[in-house]
């Protein structure tokens, strides 16, 4: 996931789902991958998206440092 291109907003909103969903095992992981992909909701469903602001950044950073891999 370290890889993944975030100034590609709309496929990395994709991508990010779809990997927090399978890396995410204990309840504090599940907790915050269910915050972080509440927020990428906005980013995935329209033709043209802005970029990332702070917050999704912030909560993938904490979803990362959290998930044991």
């Amino acid at each position: 996931m370290e890889n993944l291109d975030l100034n590609n907003t709309k496929n990395a909103a994709y991508e990010i789902t779809k990997y927090v969903k399978k890396l995410a095992k204990s309840h504090r992981e599940i907790k915050l991958a269910e915050e972080l992909i509440s927020e990428l909701e906005e980013y995935k469903y329209k033709k043209d998206v802005k970029k990332f602001d702070n917050t999704i950044y912030q909560k993938y950073e904490l979803f990362m440092e959290n998930v044991d891999v």
